[in-house]
């Protein structure tokens, strides 16, 4: 696990490359814990803690301008840049990680495949919602001026992930 201490602060471009960096892999994590929740009870704390991790290393990110934070729509465009407007958004996420399930991209760090599953209707309106509670739950914590511990994120994602743990 690598962690980077950053004393000095972080130009823009530089800061919002690296809110970006997770986007992905936050999705994939509300995916897994969404959808295999029962398949693997034991996981969905880990999923939930490297989300936590995650959003602590975007709260840390420290600008060089007079405003120290990212502003609320640059962390939704970057950090949440995955969790799109509509629908089909969240369609396109669910069949990308059906994809890379398939050929076996997990298979190398978790050591198991995830069941099929077809992508309905449904699971992409709760991938919808739930991706909308998360970001609201945390946007606001990422963006104010104080730095918060990946205790009081947990916190909040257990609150957001409730319905699978």
């Amino acid at each position: 696990m690598k962690r980077y201490i950053r004393a000095m602060a972080t130009p823009k471009k530089q800061a919002l490359e690296r809110a970006g960096f997770y986007s992905l892999s936050i999705m994939q994590h509300v995916i897994k814990i969404m959808l295999f929740s029962k398949f693997r009870p034991i996981d969905v704390h880990h999923w939930i803690e490297e989300i936590a991790r995650w959003l602590q290393d975007v709260d840390n990110i420290k600008l060089k301008q007079s405003d120290p934070k990212l502003k609320p729509n640059e962390i939704e465009d970057t950090t949440f840049g995955w969790m799109g407007d509509e629908l089909n958004d969240y369609r396109s996420a669910l069949e990308k990680f059906r994809y890379d399930n398939e050929s076996g991209k997990f298979n190398y760090k978790d050591k198991v495949s995830y069941p099929d599953f077809e992508v309905t209707r449904e699971m992409c309106s709760e991938l919808m919602e739930l991706c909308y509670s998360l970001i609201n739950e945390t946007i606001n914590m990422i963006c104010d001026k104080e730095d918060h511990s990946k205790q009081e994120y947990i916190a909040v994602l257990e609150h957001v992930f409730r319905p699978y743990l």
